[in-house]
């Protein structure tokens, strides 16, 4: 998956972002980041590096496989796979968005 497939996932998902409360950064290293702003009315989705209440970490084939339901955000965070910097309340409310 790339990061365009990735940011295309996240805006096909944009309606349910007001779960979030917050804006949220996942930061997919080299391959870039997606921004996603669940204030905002209509949620917005970027590839551009905005303020954000929480930023999390993570490569782009965890996010792909997160996607996919392959596997879910507490496990990668286990794993020390997935990190997370800034409003805790924030990541735990993206189950609402991806129904996981």
């Amino acid at each position: 998956m790339t990061l365009d497939e990735i940011t295309a996932a996240f805006e096909s998902r944009a309606e349910k972002a007001s779960a979030l409360q917050g804006r949220v950064t996942f930061d997919l290293g080299q391959d870039g980041v997606v921004w996603l702003d669940g204030v905002s009315s209509p949620a917005q989705v970027s590839n551009e590096r905005r303020d954000a209440d929480c930023v999390i970490s993570l490569s782009l084939e965890d996010m792909a496989a997160m996607l996919a339901k392959e596997v879910d955000g507490q496990t990668l965070f286990g794993m020390g796979r997935l990190s997370v910097d800034g409003d805790f309340a924030v990541a735990m409310r993206l189950s609402e968005v991806f129904g996981s």
